[in-house]
């Protein structure tokens, strides 16, 4: 019997980009069996299950009783799964080829590994797939857009490699491993409601020898941020905090320096967009720098 592979998708309001999404999936998946789950942090239609179960038969849903973020949401629906191998997806992905039989495969000749594919747009440009580990660098190039410039690969923003190999951190919108990888690394830590998960995950992995792969062989598409764009201001706030979060755990000797840094590149960037009246991007850099002034801890 072929190995099972259980796809997890978190759901928040995103039930027509997930049937999309499973759609493409099962369009463009040969040979290879699979499960679908949805665990859901928002109410589902009732008839949601229901579409999911007509395009793909093993299909199932996963109803939270409240928002409970995407770590733990992952890890629910990892405890859920029935296969050997996990493939945590965004809703707002689209497969493009057989993105499952090629990541199973590297799997199989690298069983100890976590593997993510190429992210491209939805115009096919590479999208940012992988980063490097954290470092002191991160807050240079925060308060200084240029900076990772002057580096080749980057070094301190999100990156796409020119070939396959091994990598820091992988972009958490896409990670394929077997279960047992998985639940060896713990899972995703809760404390992140959302955001920096993954660099959690590759944290926790480099400290057990587990290593992160990029395959550029393998490809999807990800609409970027489709699913939380209605609520931008909040998910920035969340992003913001599980990266305090995140410091603190690792790297404490940065919690200062990150409070300054983002005060900094906050302040000035609101300076610069009240100065050009675009009252989108004020609202954004004001509501940080309020809380990086008045709320970090």
């Amino acid at each position: 019997m072929k190995d099972l592979i259980s796809i997890i998708t978190v759901n928040y309001f995103s039930e027509a980009e997930i049937l999309a999404s499973l759609q493409s999936i099962v369009v463009h998946t040969t040979d290879t069996n699979f499960e679908y789950i949805v665990v859901s942090n928002s109410p589902l239609d009732p008839s949601f299950e229901a579409q999911l179960l007509d395009i793909h038969s093993d299909s199932k849903c996963v109803q939270q009783s409240d928002n409970v973020g995407f770590a733990k949401a992952c890890n629910d629906g990892v405890e859920f799964a029935k296969g050997s191998h996990v493939f945590l997806l965004n809703p707002d992905t689209r497969f493009n080829e057989d993105a499952l039989r090629k990541l199973h495969a590297f799997t199989e000749t690298h069983p100890n590994s976590v593997v993510g594919p190429l992210t491209l747009d939805e115009d096919s440009n590479v999208s940012p797939t992988v980063k490097s580990h954290f470092s002191l660098g991160f807050f240079l190039s925060w308060v200084i857009p240029f900076f990772d410039r002057f580096f080749s690969p980057p070094k301190f923003i999100p990156y796409s490699p020119d070939a396959s190999q091994k990598v820091d951190v992988l972009n958490g919108s896409a990670i394929f491993c077997r279960k047992a990888i998985y639940q060896q690394l713990g899972g995703m830590s809760d404390d992140f409601f959302m955001y920096w998960e993954e660099n959690d995950l590759a944290e926790k992995a480099r400290k057990s020898g587990i290593p992160f792969y990029f395959l550029k062989e393998c490809s999807i598409i990800h609409k970027q941020g489709t699913s939380t764009s209605p609520y931008f201001l909040e998910m920035e706030l969340h992003k913001h905090r599980s990266q305090l979060t995140f410091i603190k755990r690792y790297y404490a000797e940065f919690v200062f320096l990150n409070r300054v840094s983002g005060i900094i590149s906050y302040a000035w960037r609101w300076f610069i967009k009240k100065f050009k009246k675009e009252e989108l991007k004020c609202a954004q850099y004001s509501t940080l720098l309020k809380w990086y002034l008045f709320e970090y801890e």
